[in-house]
């Protein structure tokens, strides 16, 4: 079974449940990205991110995309808010 596409590169149902959760995590980030007024919890999510295997880089790679969008404020938010992160 196959679910979903990212990059151009399609994904097994049984793909590890790391890359699941960088989907999943992508999302919650990017959605957060784009709220305003809630920059603590996407500074949290960020650091969650970076506990749990994602790198500085794979998060920053959604600023671009932001920016491919004209989401000028969101992609400056996020990379506002990650400059600030520390990973533990």
């Amino acid at each position: 079974m196959r679910y979903g596409n990212l990059n151009g590169t399609e994904r097994r149902a049984d793909d590890s449940s790391r890359y699941r959760s960088a989907l999943i995590t992508s999302a919650t980030v990017g959605a957060l990205s784009a709220m305003t007024g809630i920059e603590s919890q996407l500074k949290a999510h960020l650091g969650i991110s970076m506990n749990t295997g994602l790198s500085r880089s794979q998060l920053a790679e959604l600023v671009p995309f932001f920016e491919e969008k004209g989401e000028e404020n969101d992609a400056r938010r996020l990379r506002m808010t990650l400059d600030t992160v520390q990973a533990h």
